[in-house]
């Protein structure tokens, strides 16, 4: 399937940030393929190719780190986002999410 498909475009090209970036969005989808850890080791690796200037890949970071029960991460993540994208309303719904995350946390 596509996760097969997208491990073997890894392998063969490490170095593109788009096949990390697929491989973070396909683990983060609800249902059999959904496995949090290997989206975190994904985005984390499409941020770094993409020398954190990506606002996606690092919006997908975020969502990553939320998944793997860590908003603090999130909203760190998030909000390096915004710094490149300062207007997009998605992330700044995101951040608002994960910063309540982090409030109820530490209750």
């Amino acid at each position: 399937g596509a996760e097969r498909l997208l491990s073997t475009a890894r392998q063969l090209k490490p170095s593109m940030p788009d096949v990390h970036i697929a491989l973070a969005e396909l683990s983060l989808a609800n249902g059999a393929l959904r496995n949090p850890a290997e989206a975190l080791q994904s985005a984390t690796t499409a941020v770094q190719l993409t020398a954190h200037k990506n606002a996606p890949a690092l919006a997908l970071l975020a969502q990553a780190h939320a998944a793997n029960g860590d908003p603090g991460k999130a909203v760190v993540a998030i909000q390096e986002a915004m710094t490149i994208e300062p207007k997009n309303k998605d992330y700044m719904d995101l951040l608002r999410r994960y910063r309540e995350e982090t409030q109820s946390l530490s209750r």
